[in-house]
């Protein structure tokens, strides 16, 4: 993917696209039901590339960079290239769910870690972050 054609979002940009997909009815945001549940913002997605052991982008309806949430992996070139390798055979190319918690954010900054919306990544029912962390390929707490 060209980087240079990649969209960046700021805050308040986030908030009105999340805004104008719930009047969609693309996202739902899981704010309270019977056993209150954990707010947090699900939405489908395509992953389109992977980044490194522990970094997708996803797309939308926008394209954005996710940070898979409790999923630590070793950066390219100190040791990360088989995490790499093993997220792009489980998630590019795949539609995938990206699972956004809400529960602990305080503010939309809490959400996001180096221009990265941290998140939870779905294939098929599974939770890629924690394959990774199960398989081996990243540790749940940062190292």
């Amino acid at each position: 993917m060209d980087r240079s054609r990649q969209l960046r979002f700021g805050g308040k940009q986030i908030v009105a696209i999340v805004a104008a997909l719930c009047s969609l009815g693309l996202v739902r945001l899981v704010i309270g039901a019977e056993k209150a549940p954990t707010p947090s913002i699900t939405l489908p997605c395509t992953v389109v590339e992977v980044t490194d052991g522990d970094t997708v982008v996803v797309q939308l309806r926008l394209v954005t960079s996710v940070r898979l949430k409790d999923c630590w992996a070793q950066e390219l070139g100190s040791g990360g290239e088989p995490a790499k390798r093993r997220l792009t055979k489980l998630a590019e190319g795949k539609d995938a769910t990206l699972s956004i918690d809400l529960s602990d954010a305080r503010r939309l900054g809490d959400v996001f870690s180096f221009g990265r919306v941290v998140g939870t990544l779905w294939i098929d029912g599974d939770c890629v972050n924690r394959q990774l962390v199960k398989e081996g390929f990243a540790t749940k707490a940062k190292p």
